[in-house]
């Protein structure tokens, strides 16, 4: 299934790739207006094919981002009792601040 989800984002990639240089790949004139025209069409697609890929990468990521935090709200992720525990909480607590003002 974790594959399943991946592979619209290579797809997304090559055909970003894919669409760019198909579009400056022609043989006939610079002033040909049919080769201006397919190029910054292929342009065009490439562009719509990056957000569409962008936007389902932020998709997969939001998502994950809140399965992380739903276990972690239900501290399924973190023993309830632990030795250590002062210490998480001092990382969890303090980091954030850190990575802020440095």
């Amino acid at each position: 299934v974790g594959a399943a989800l991946l592979l619209p984002l290579g797809v997304g990639a090559a055909a970003v790739h894919l669409l760019a240089e198909g579009g400056g790949s022609g043989e006939a004139d610079a002033d040909d207006v049919a080769s201006t025209v397919a190029q910054v069409q292929a342009v065009e697609y490439s562009r719509t094919a990056l957000s569409w890929t962008l936007h389902y990468a932020g998709a997969l990521l939001s998502f994950a981002g809140a399965a992380h935090w739903g276990m972690q709200l239900a501290e399924f992720g973190v023993p309830r009792r632990s030795d250590y525990m002062a210490l998480y909480y001092l990382s969890r607590f303090s980091a954030p601040v850190v990575f802020v003002f440095f």
